[in-house]
């Protein structure tokens, strides 16, 4: 398992939309939704500086420039190859 870099994110969501990720219940009762149930989620490139890390916007938009890490309110959205 492992998160995606910015390029696999645009490969394999090849538009903003289907990048969107929706919160869990849980997520919601805490407090953790933007108008349409929608959440920001990391990616495994780095940011614009050492304590930063890409990430895609509750809207589906890539931000490059990143968060910062240990900013707790970012999701996260785990990707693996799976050989049948």
């Amino acid at each position: 398992m492992f998160a995606l870099s910015i390029e696999e994110a645009k490969k394999y969501f090849d538009l903003d939309r289907s990048r969107k990720a929706f919160t869990t219940s849980y997520a919601r009762k805490l407090g953790r939704v933007y108008d349409d149930g929608s959440d920001y989620w990391w990616l495994r490139s780095p940011g614009c500086n050492s304590v930063s890390a890409a990430d895609v916007n509750y809207d589906g938009g890539i931000n490059s420039y990143g968060n910062f890490v240990n900013r707790g309110l970012v999701a996260v959205r785990f990707a693996l190859w799976l050989k049948l």
